[in-house]
C-alpha cells in the first residue's frame, strides 16, 4: 500500500507515526508540508518515507492521500489538484467543515472519506469518526477502515455527525 499525507502538522505527523509502526503493508508513505522541518525526522526513521514536492506527486503515485490541511489553506490546495492530472486516489480529509461534495467538486475527485479523529489516536487509543462517498467500492471502504483502525477505534457516522464525534 502506498499512502500520502499532505499536511503533516498536529493530526498529519500522528497518522504518519501510527501508519509508519501500526501498518505493515505500507510500501511507501509520501510526504509533502510547507515546513520541511517536520519531514527530516520522519524521512530519517524510515526508508519507507518519500518527501513529495507537489500535491500533484503524491496523488499520482499513491493509493490512498490523507488530507490535513487547515480549512483556510484548501482553497490553494485543491486549485493545485484541480488543476494536476491523476488517475484518482482514495482521499481521506481530516479538513474540518469541508463537506465531501465541495472537495469533490473542487478537486474532481470522488472517492473521498472524511475523517474526525481525536487526541488519543496520537497512541492508538483513539477513537475516529469517518464517512464514505458513495464512489468508494466495498474494498476501497475496508482499506480506509483498516488505515483508520492505526489510530485506534472507528465509528462510521452520517456526515451531518461528523463533529459530533469529539
Amino acid at each position: 500500500m502506498k499512502i500520502g499525507i499532505i499536511g503533516v502538522g498536529n493530526i498529519g505527523g500522528i497518522f504518519a507515526n501510527r501508519l509508519l509502526h501500526e501498518l505493515h503493508d505500507l510500501e511507501q508513505l509520501y510526504l509533502l508540508d510547507r515546513n520541511l522541518d517536520r519531514l527530516s525526522g520522519l524521512s530519517a526513521e524510515s526508508e519507507k518515507v518519500v518527501i513529495a514536492k507537489s500535491p500533484n506527486e503524491v496523488l499520482s503515485n499513491c493509493t490512498h492521500v490523507i488530507i490535513s490541511v487547515k480549512p483556510q489553506d484548501c482553497g490553494e490546495l485543491f486549485l493545485e489538484i484541480i488543476n494536476g492530472k491523476n488517475d484518482g486516489p482514495v482521499v481521506i480529509s481530516t479538513i474540518t467543515g469541508i463537506e465531501i461534495k465541495v472537495i469533490s467538486k473542487n478537486t474532481g475527485l470522488e472517492k473521498i472519506a472524511r475523517i474526525m479523529p481525536n487526541v488519543p489516536s496520537a497512541i492508538g487509543r483513539g477513537v475516529t469518526g469517518f464517512v464514505c462517498s458513495t464512489s468508494l467500492t466495498g474494498r476501497e471502504k475496508r482499506e480506509v477502515e483498516r488505515i483508520l483502525l492505526t489510530m485506534g477505534d472507528i465509528v462510521e457516522v452520517r456526515e451531518k455527525d461528523l463533529a459530533a464525534v469529539t
